[in-house]
């Protein structure tokens, strides 16, 4: 069942608004009859990447000045957090 079926006014108008975004990758998708995909355009994708280079720069930075404090507490806080949560993943 395609989500046209169910909801198809609402499908019909966001695809002929003309804001539908093409690229090769969803023509790739296209002819393999793939539908459902989630395409990023090259503007997202260039700022995703651009800020988590800054982030690793800016921590690169800190590091190296010796200014970078970690708190044991909230490492401690986050690892029991991991361990509480695989643990409740594997009972389910």
């Amino acid at each position: 069942m395609r989500i046209e079926d169910l909801y198809a006014p609402a499908v019909r108008s966001a695809h002929s608004s003309g804001q539908r975004e093409t690229s090769a990758e969803a023509e790739r998708w296209k002819s393999e009859g793939l539908s459902d995909a989630v395409y990023l355009s090259r503007l997202s994708q260039i700022l995703l990447s651009a800020g988590a280079k800054a982030g690793i720069e800016g921590l690169r930075e800190l590091v190296a000045r010796g200014e970078y404090r970690i708190s044991a507490i909230e490492i401690s806080r986050r690892i029991v957090e991991f361990y509480l949560e695989a643990d409740g993943d594997l009972a389910g």
